[in-house]
Formats: structure tokens, C-alpha cells, sequence
């Protein structure tokens, strides 16, 4: 009787230190949960998207050296061309849309026999965001613009998507073969409108005031969480701008699963998507 009590007393010492350790375990992976990388794997410098690459010392060409999925220019019209610029006060006339995206993106094309990169499993999207008020000349002048170069009209996997002050849902419902849009959570679009809404993109500081240090608050994460979720549910991609722009942030899109990550660190968020 006493060898079964004392044996009974020896297993417990030593199965206790393993609960403790698996408890431990448990609660480390608990806290980490908004910060670590997503298990998939699976994201890549095709997720990734130059913010107001414009700004960049070498617009588009190092954004499409790194193979980016995305790259951004702000649009205004001004006397009958397409100006890229954040402010109109900034506009320059030799600035073009045409001569800093359309013109290198069509020989890229040429030279890719129909397609935006080397790898034909890669997709490059232009975001084009309408600087000017709703419904201006500067869509149409836009779309037009695109379409009077062959290479782009006829590229797969190329995609032109408009983005700020995008048409009313008639227009969108009409858009050509090639031509999207990027929406917002939580307004309400036409179905046919909602047809041609590629991805839905939102200001990070409506969600949380997280500066990328530090761990996000729980509510605010679930805030994001539901975002996401809501938009995939509805078959869109999703972007947050505006957030945090470093390592901490770049992985908490992962862990959501944020379709696009938001950089104006080409070459830091191309290493760390290596």
C-alpha cells in the first residue's frame, strides 16, 4: 500500500512540471496571437502595395522591380491632362499619368508577350485615385487614356482600378472589361455598381490609434477581424492606409489577412515578405 501511495506521489512530481510548461505554452501563444505571422505562409511582395508611390525617388520602377502586386498614383486633370500629384498645388505639368505609369507599364507588357511581369502567374494592379471631385471628366478621361494603348487594353493580369472620389454606381455598373474600383466598408453600392468593386479599402485610424508598438488593443483587433471578415464574405480584397508602417504592423496584416499591405518602405516590406 505504501509503494502504490509513494509511486502515486513520484508520478504526480513529475507529470507537474509538464502541465506547467504546456500551460505556459498555451498562455505565450495567446499573447502573441496579433503579432505573429500567418500560418499559411502564403503571403508574398504580391501582396504588397506602394502608397502614393509617386512620392518614391524612383516611381513605379522600384515598386515593379520588387514585383509588387499593387502600386498607387494620385490623379488631378488639369488643362486637359492627367497630372499625378497629393495636392493640387503640387501639380507639374511634365508629371503625367501617362509618362510615369502607362508609357514603362506598356513596354513591360510588350516585352512580357501580354503580361505586367516575367512570371505570368503575377499580377500587377494600378491604383488610380481620383484626386478631383465626384464625378469629374478626369474617370472617363482616365479610362480612355488607358485604353488608346493596345498592350494595356488586351494584358492579363493587369488590372486598373480607380480608387477616392470613384463615379456614381451607374457609371461603375458600366465599366469596360479590365476597369475596377475600390470601395469602402460599409457603404452601400448598386449590385451591378458592387460587380465591378475589386477591393474595399479603409482608414486604419478608424479601427484603432495602435502606432505599430506595443500590442494592439484586443478591441480594436476584433474590430479589424470583422472588417475583414465582412469583406472576404462579400468576395473583395481589403487594405488598410494609413496604418503603421513597420514590421510589427506589417505582420499583424497577415495574421488578419489583410489582402494588401499598405508601404512606403518598398525595400524594408520587400525583405521582410522574403
Amino acid at each position: 500500500m505504501n509503494q502504490k501511495i509513494r509511486r502515486k506521489r513520484h508520478d504526480w512530481t513529475t507529470v507537474r512540471p509538464l502541465i506547467v510548461i504546456v500551460c505556459l505554452c498555451l498562455l505565450a501563444g495567446c499573447t502573441a496571437s496579433h503579432t505573429r505571422e500567418s500560418p499559411t505562409g502564403r503571403y508574398s511582395v504580391q501582396n504588397a502595395h506602394s502608397h502614393n508611390d509617386y512620392e518614391q525617388a524612383n516611381y513605379f520602377t522600384e515598386a515593379y522591380n520588387a514585383r509588387f502586386g499593387s502600386i498607387e498614383a494620385d490623379i488631378y486633370l488639369v488643362d486637359g491632362k492627367l497630372l499625378v500629384a497629393h495636392n493640387k498645388k503640387d501639380v507639374n505639368p511634365t508629371k503625367t499619368l501617362a509618362a510615369m505609369y502607362l508609357e514603362p507599364l506598356a513596354r513591360h507588357v510588350e516585352e512580357n508577350g501580354g503580361y505586367p511581369y516575367v512570371s505570368h502567374n503575377a499580377q500587377l494592379e494600378l491604383l488610380i485615385d481620383l484626386k478631383d471631385p465626384k464625378d469629374s471628366p478626369a474617370y472617363q478621361k482616365g479610362v480612355a487614356l488607358i485604353r488608346s494603348y493596345k498592350a494595356l487594353r488586351n494584358s492579363r493580369q493587369l488590372r486598373f482600378t480607380f480608387t477616392g472620389n470613384i463615379p456614381s454606381d451607374s457609371v461603375m455598373a458600366k465599366a469596360t472589361a479590365g476597369i475596377f474600383f475600390d470601395g469602402v466598408p460599409g457603404r452601400s453600392y448598386s449590385k451591378a455598381a458592387m460587380k465591378k468593386v475589386y477591393m474595399l479599402s479603409d482608414n486604419f485610424a478608424n479601427y484603432s490609434t495602435w502606432n505599430g508598438d506595443g500590442r494592439i488593443a484586443d478591441t480594436d483587433y476584433k474590430k479589424l477581424v470583422s472588417a475583414v471578415t465582412a469583406a472576404h464574405k462579400a468576395g473583395k480584397k481589403i487594405r488598410f492606409w494609413n496604418a503603421p508602417d513597420n514590421p510589427a504592423a506589417w505582420r499583424l496584416m497577415e495574421t488578419l489577412g489583410v489582402d494588401y499591405i499598405n508601404t512606403d518602405k518598398i525595400r524594408a516590406l520587400q525583405e521582410s515578405l522574403k
